[in-house]
């Protein structure tokens, strides 16, 4: 039988918000990563038509050196501007993310020390949970919008 937990309140509602971010930052990922190994591909598939065109049943060797390289560079700015793309869509959610985790490590800091409305506040905990679960609420909303934004093929 395991012994019983001698965490603070402070400590189990840590333990339990790192547990859900961790959680929710794996869900994500996996989404993210599906949809963006979908989109990469679908990128290199695009983009290699220039090159298959240019080659029009005729080997390389076969091709005026103009009309490889005009093949080539077209792939190279197609893929290039597409792994812009690709990175750009995942920019809001890791800034979001790091916002989230720095949120809750300044929090962390100003209840330690009691400092601003905690060293004022009845009930110091309850004000820390409040203000960690508003950056919960907002890290929350950043990634659905980013998620949507990600199936939606905005940017």
């Amino acid at each position: 039988m395991a012994a019983p937990s001698r965490q603070t309140p402070q400590e189990q509602y840590e333990h339990e918000i790192e547990a859900r971010a961790r959680r929710a930052r794996r869900d994500v990922f996996l989404m993210r990563f599906g949809v963006q190994v979908t989109w990469a591909v679908t990128l290199v598939a695009g983009a290699s038509v220039t090159l298959l065109q240019a080659l029009n049943n005729k080997g390389v060797f076969e091709q005026s050196v103009t009309t490889m390289l005009s093949a080539l560079a077209g792939f190279v700015v197609v893929i290039a501007q597409g792994t812009n793309r690709l990175l750009a869509r995942g920019a809001k959610g890791a800034t979001a993310s790091d916002r989230f985790h720095r949120g809750i490590a300044r929090e962390r800091r100003l209840l330690a020390v009691r400092h601003g409305d905690y060293a004022v506040a009845t009930d110091p905990l309850a004000l820390y949970v409040e203000r960690v679960e508003g950056l919960l609420a907002e890290d929350d909303a950043v990634a659905i919008e980013t998620t949507q934004n990600l199936l939606a093929h905005d940017t």
